[in-house]
């Protein structure tokens, strides 16, 4: 791999070949990539709580740090907050 000397006579660092679109368009699939992942978990977790409530009450009504699971998100059909 080529070197590329520092313009401050710094030690060589490994060039990196992206042009300014190719740099963009990667940090942009990343981005996007990244926006999905953040989705798909708070949809499986805005949908899966009233799934959880529905089927297995039981472990919805667990404690945590004092409080049951489905306190932590009130709004949900089922769920028995103190």
């Amino acid at each position: 791999m080529a070197k590329k000397p520092k313009p401050n006579g710094g030690p060589e660092t490994p060039a990196t070949h992206l042009t300014d679109p190719q740099l963009t368009s990667r940090l942009m699939r990343q981005q996007a990539g990244l926006g999905f992942r953040v989705a798909a978990a708070f949809l499986i977790l805005i949908l899966g709580m009233p799934l959880l409530n529905a089927f297995a009450p039981e472990f919805t009504q667990q404690q945590v740090m004092g409080f049951p699971l489905c306190a932590r998100f009130p709004r949900t059909p089922g769920c028995k907050s103190p």
